[in-house]
């Protein structure tokens, strides 16, 4: 993200955070660097299966989020019918991966780190 934002629009990131392993800790991590400046609202990019469990974590840890999935290309089909939707792919592996890690992992989070503070 630093990286892309120098290159792509010339400005330098004001924080950076680099202790992390999950996004848990990202999201305590991000929280106590940017509390210290007193700001409390957040943008939050991710991939949108990650998206839950990432809005869950930096939510919880007191951040008001603004959810801003990356977009997600899909096969282009050029037509309802065409024969491409109705044959398997291994993207659908790949995605029910995810969608399965992701689901697990929201479970984790919230049994191991509780409720979303009130």
């Amino acid at each position: 993200m630093e990286r892309a934002l120098q290159q792509d629009f010339g400005v330098t990131a004001r924080w950076r955070e680099e202790q992390s392993q999950t996004t848990f800790e990202n999201a305590r991590f991000v929280a106590q660097l940017l509390g210290e400046a007193h700001i409390h609202t957040v943008i939050l990019v991710t991939q949108p299966w990650h998206m839950p469990r990432a809005l869950w974590a930096f939510e919880h840890e007191g951040l008001d989020v603004i959810p801003m999935p990356t977009i997600r290309t899909y096969l282009n089909l050029n037509s309802p019918f065409d024969p491409n939707l109705y044959l398997p792919q291994s993207d659908a592996l790949t995605d029910s991966f995810y969608a399965l890690h992701e689901i697990l992992g929201l479970a984790y989070y919230k049994l191991y780190y509780g409720r979303i503070r009130d």
